[in-house]
């Protein structure tokens, strides 16, 4: 069977250097990160466990709310009390040197 999802606009999937979209602990959902105005915020979709035999489809639900920086990686605790997270900003300066002897 195949569930698909609509994810909200700015879902960042991750990369080999950032998070990636985990299953919460208890497996009915999938968390992933939503990046909009280089906010970060992680997201959870809902995946009832009759989908898609029948069930309507559930919104996702925003999980953190964070009003500044961005998240680089994140995980829960097994029982999903706790979740844990990297976050902070890009931070990027560019220098020219010129005439160095």
């Amino acid at each position: 069977m195949r569930a698909v999802f609509d994810l909200p606009k700015g879902a960042d999937l991750g990369n080999e250097q950032a998070h990636k979209m985990n299953w919460t602990p208890d497996g009915h959902g999938i968390a992933y990160v939503v990046t909009k105005d280089d906010v970060s915020n992680i997201w959870v979709q809902p995946v009832p466990a009759d989908f898609p035999a029948g069930a309507p489809k559930v919104a996702p639900k925003q999980v953190t709310h964070f009003t500044s920086g961005r998240i680089f990686s994140f995980g829960w605790s097994p029982d999903g009390k706790q979740l844990a997270l990297a976050r902070g900003r890009f931070a990027t300066d560019a220098v020219q040197i010129s005439h160095f002897r």
